[in-house]
């Protein structure tokens, strides 16, 4: 994606091939001043403030939800900016692993009753996840996911009303190295999902596995992700009244082993369990696609066959995901200062099926792919790429 150009843009790495999900870091090199005030930073800034307005490059009826842009950001701007990537990449890679170092150390400490009364309540509370979650409004509106989005920086694009009267399921694509989009755009209010949907909400489902996890389970519930299993996704279906937009990373790990700069694939030719599941709670589906997500990071690659590819199909059998190494920004593990438009489509109109039939599910399945190809050529060259990019769906 052009997106990433200049000095900034990543380092080739070869042959092409495919990578996968959770990641190792490698940077490239540099020094303290040239991570927050490189020859890409600075060029633009944003307020705290919100606008909602039209593009002047795009149609009279596409709405772009976002800061207002100023010239230029002072040095403790992209300090701030920086600092909040770190910690969003700190949390993706480390926080889960450090809260599970901390609840275990803890029993052989002198503070072991706090561990032991944890645990009877992370036992009385387990399916907690899996009934809506525990957001914390708060929590989503901190300063830090402002400076976080103003990083890349982070945009959100309306194209279609959605009605607080229904329930919808948002097929968030591509699923790239660390979703900086999707949750950027739908598990905070720095993108304004608020103020450009009156009325809805919306609600990120992620791997369940993560809730498994002592005291990083309690953080992510706090910015709203719940569980992505059948059981998580029918109680904000049903329990939850109307005006509900559940967030699905359709392509998952296995989409993440496609991501790399300038390719798009996504994966959903044989993934229709979130169809199945609009036709029987009657929800309407969503496409979304969020444009320079697959430019953040670049990917080592390991050829179909080798050790490191092997590795990472084991992991992705076991536990869901699987670690990948890639090349970050810098000499950090920072992502890329690369543009990311999220893109939300119109909606598709899903009946209520108590028992869809397979014909019915393979209907809208394609209605949505169809969808999704249509979203993405709409809005390509307004984001960045050109007429000859096409989107790959396996």
């Amino acid at each position: 994606m052009a997106g990433g150009g200049g000095a900034n843009t990543p380092p080739s790495l070869g042959p092409e091939g495919q990578s996968s999900c959770c990641s190792l870091g490698l940077g490239s090199p540099g020094s303290w001043s040239d991570l927050v005030s490189g020859e890409t930073q600075g060029r633009v800034s944003f307020p705290p403030d919100r606008v909602v307005k039209t593009t002047e490059d795009q149609d009279e009826d596409l709405v772009w939800v976002g800061p207002a842009m100023k010239q230029d950001k002072t040095q403790w701007k992209l300090f701030l900016e920086t600092i909040s990537a770190v910690q969003w990449e700190f949390t993706f890679l480390l926080l889960g692993v450090s809260c599970l170092s901390l609840v275990v150390s803890l029993m052989f400490t002198s503070l072991w009753p706090l561990s032991v009364l944890y645990f009877v309540w992370l036992v009385n509370d387990w399916f907690t996840p899996e009934r809506g979650g525990r957001r914390i409004e708060f929590v989503r509106n901190w300063r830090v996911w402002g400076h976080f989005r103003d990083y890349f920086p982070i945009k959100l694009v309306k194209t279609a009303e959605l009605s607080p009267t229904k329930n919808y399921i948002l097929g968030s694509h591509p699923h790239g190295i660390m979703c900086a989009g999707g949750f950027t755009c739908f598990s905070t209010e720095s993108c304004g999902f608020a103020d450009a949907f009156p009325g809805m909400r919306s609600t990120l489902a992620v791997l369940a596995g993560l809730f498994r996890i002592p005291l990083f389970r309690e953080y992510i519930m706090s910015a709203g992700l719940i569980s992505v299993s059948r059981a998580s996704l029918a109680h904000v279906l049903t329990k939850n009244g109307t005006g509900n937009a559940l967030v699905i990373v359709i392509g998952g790990a296995e989409e993440s082993l496609s991501s790399e700069p300038g390719v798009h694939t996504v994966v959903m030719r044989q993934r229709k369990g979130f169809v199945r599941i609009a036709l029987e709670y009657g929800a309407d589906l969503v496409p979304v696609y969020s444009f320079g997500e697959n430019e953040l990071f670049r990917q080592v690659i390991f050829s179909e066959g080798s050790v490191g590819r092997r590795v990472q199909d084991l992991f992705k059998r076991l536990i869901g995901f699987a670690p990948c190494v890639f090349l970050g920004d810098r000499f950090a593990l920072l992502p890329y200062r690369t543009p990311i438009t999220t893109v939300v489509g119109a909606p598709i109109a899903v009946p209520k099926r108590v028992v869809p039939t397979a014909e019915e599910v393979d209907h809208y399945h394609g209605l949505y792919m169809q969808s999704l190809s249509n979203l993405f050529h709409e809005h390509k060259v307004s984001c960045g790429l050109s007429e000859s990019h096409e989107l790959r769906i396996i």
